[in-house]
């Protein structure tokens, strides 16, 4: 249904609702500026049939910087990406490096062991021909465009183009061409060395997403957040216009970072389950208090999962009240939160242009703005997300790596001109589905390719006479139950996204949350306990983990998170344990010596009698199990492993 919204400020229109808010739901009588806020939600069509086919290319980078972790990291989110598409979807594979190879040309999704069998092949060595790469995946999509379905290129590199075209312009303008056709291209920059203008403008010009896996562990959660994120789109081509009345109101401003397309905003896609939000300034004029009055209008249009073009019509409309009554109004949370996140990302353009120019005092200047916006702004999810990834940048900029500030700035850039970012979309109930269908094919998965066996494990001699388990697991720490679970945060104690800390405070659920803020702080390489609340696990011991800078200062900090988290186990008397692979994500702890540090220090712990009796390292996939599998067995000393029974010999007697 198309509602012309005269009275009311919303529009309901099957997959998506729109509504205008105002600050305070009010204008002051005396006129000025009043803050704004267009929010579309979607939601996934009830019909299972009405989902929209995708045809996915997936471009991998496999030139000779990708070896070792990278390409198999490339492999495993490679591996999801077949696992996350479904029936009626198809899939390419590019790989290149000084030259391109169709590894699948554009095929269904049927025969999912196939698929597998040949991403395994893939290895690496070479240059990086990343306009070819690109050109290939792309092409592979174009005889199969129509208005019924989505068609995506996934370009993922951890370098530089350096073989063939490498201007940055002209692979955009490529892209931009290719766009225009309905070939959407996101890019993701693995680590540290990749250019991040390159692939931003990339994103940029092809309509899709940047972003950035800091390590290599934190790729199969990029991935899985954009294909999940092209699944749940439910609007395309958003357009929206604003209408001014001109005599009672006038658009002073926009703060998203939205292009101008005819007269109006070409907004992002609209994912189901997520709010996009446009946040404003209307200038109203002066008028008599008590009035109601019509301030404008917002046409809004968009293309359907079918491939239909859709309207709607939205006024913005609000009683005058005297000066004293509007300031004592109540504001709403969302509007405010929305001003300040987009004012705040002005300020992080800011400090980005000041970086380029070496003006460092000029960064400190902006991001100290950008952080009392935020800090000063409504407590809502949004802004906590802002204020984490303010962290990080402060972080990177203590540590006076450009490179990294630059990165991260990209990556919220582009968070902020999208639909989504990774943090909000995996609260989603259709990312939590997605989720349990991909696990239950992962493990059918590893079955077949023979992972590791869970429950490798050492016995560490005590000195009263008993033995302490250290034992190795495969999956998912928040479905572990006993008694407390190990979550590596940071110091503000809170965790989203894909990390094992965005999981564990979306299982744990929001009394858990609030009794991490409670909390308030912890400091780098010291530890705390919260109940587990709704994990099956009793309690949480969170510890705050150090990012990787490569000096030894950093595995110290590393080593003080697993004595901390032990020596407080043993405090609260807890006898069984889990840990992840604690620094091997988003923090970027190179995963070898990282399981090194690990084994040594929960060892050394386990031979006082009074730690835990049992220790679970519960590792997410088989890659980083079968790291750890090779430190324990480097690890391993005969003298401190408990003899175990004959069972040949007790079963012939």
């Amino acid at each position: 249904m198309n509602r012309n919204a005269d009275s009311n400020p919303t529009s309901d229109h099957e997959s998506v609702q729109a509504e205008v808010r105002l600050l305070k739901h009010a204008v002051p009588e005396g006129g000025g500026r009043v803050p704004f806020l267009l929010r579309l939600q979607g939601r996934l069509p009830e019909r299972e049939d009405a989902r929209t086919p995708i045809d996915l290319a997936l471009v991998l980078d496999r030139s000779g910087s990708m070896g070792g972790e990278p390409i198999e990291a490339a492999k495993v989110a490679a591996h999801d990406a077949v696992d996350l598409l479904e029936d009626g979807d198809r899939i390419a594979i590019v790989a290149y490096a000084n030259d391109v190879h169709v590894l699948v040309p554009p095929t269904g999704v049927h025969d999912r062991r196939a698929l597998h069998r040949l991403i395994e092949r893939i290895h690496a060595g070479g240059g990086t021909a990343l306009h070819d790469g690109w050109v290939e995946g792309a092409q592979q999509l174009v005889d199969l465009l129509g208005p019924a379905r989505t068609a995506r290129v996934v370009l993922l590199t951890d370098g530089l183009a350096n073989i063939g075209v490498t201007d940055p312009a002209r692979i955009a303008a490529d892209v931009a061409k290719l766009a225009a056709h309905g070939v959407v291209t996101s890019a993701i920059g693995l680590g540290r060395y990749f250019n991040e203008d390159l692939l931003a403008s990339v994103a940029d010009a092809g309509g899709g997403r940047f972003a950035h896996a800091e390590a290599p562990a934190e790729l199969e959660g990029v991935m899985a957040a954009e294909l999940i994120g092209i699944d749940a789109t439910v609007a395309r081509r958003v357009r929206a216009r604003f209408h001014a009345d001109g005599v009672a109101a006038e658009v002073a401003d926009v703060l998203n970072d939205f292009p101008a397309l005819d007269g109006g905003l070409a907004l992002p896609d609209v994912v189901a389950g997520l709010s996009l939000d446009v946040a404003g300034v209307l200038h109203v004029r002066p008028s008599k208090p008590h009035l109601d009055r019509q301030l404008g209008t917002v046409e809004l249009s968009w293309t359907d999962a079918g491939g239909e073009r859709r309207t709607a019509s939205l006024s913005i409309a609000a009683r005058t009240l005297p000066a004293a009554e509007y300031d004592a109004a109540e504001t709403d949370p969302d509007v405010a939160a929305a001003v300040a996140v987009l004012t705040a990302a002005r300020h992080r353009e800011a400090a980005m242009r000041a970086i380029d120019r070496g003006d460092d005092r000029t960064v400190e200047r902006e991001l100290e703005a950008a952080e009392r916006l935020v800090d000063g702004a409504p407590d809502t999810e949004r802004v906590r997300r802002e204020s984490t990834a303010l962290g990080r940048v402060r972080e990177a900029h203590r540590m006076h790596d450009i490179g990294m500030m630059r990165k991260r700035f990209a990556a919220q850039r582009s968070m902020s001109r999208k639909s989504f970012d990774a943090d909000a979309l995996s609260m989603t109930a259709h990312f939590t589905t997605k989720q349990e269908a991909l696990r239950a094919r992962r493990a059918a998965r590893e079955d077949a390719y023979g992972a590791p066996a869970s429950g490798e494990s050492i016995d560490v001699a005590r000195a009263d006479g008993s033995f302490a388990t250290l034992r190795l697991r495969t999956g998912d720490i928040t479905e572990w139950a006993g008694d407390a679970i190990v979550n590596p945060t940071n110091p503000h104690l809170h965790g989203s996204g894909a990390s094992v800390d965005g999981a564990v405070h979306r299982r744990g659920g929001m009394e858990l949350t609030r009794e991490c803020r409670d909390l308030g702080h912890v400091g780098i390489g010291r530890a705390v306990v919260t109940k587990g609340w709704d994990l099956p696990a009793g309690y949480v011991l969170h510890t705050a983990v150090p990012v990787f800078d490569g000096s030894d200062q950093a595995f110290a900090a590393l080593a003080s998170c697993y004595r901390a988290t032990l020596e407080l186990a043993a405090q609260l008397r807890l006898r069984r344990v889990a840990f992840p692979a604690i620094g091997t994500g988003t923090n970027g702890f190179p995963s070898g010596r990282a399981a090194e540090v690990a084994l040594r220090e929960i060892a050394g712990a386990l031979a006082h009698p009074d730690a835990p009796s049992e220790v679970d390292v519960v590792l997410h996939d088989r890659r980083m199990h079968a790291v750890f599998r090779r430190a324990l067995e480097r690890a391993q000393d005969p003298s401190q492993r408990r003899p175990r029974p004959d069972r040949r010999s007790a079963s012939a007697r």
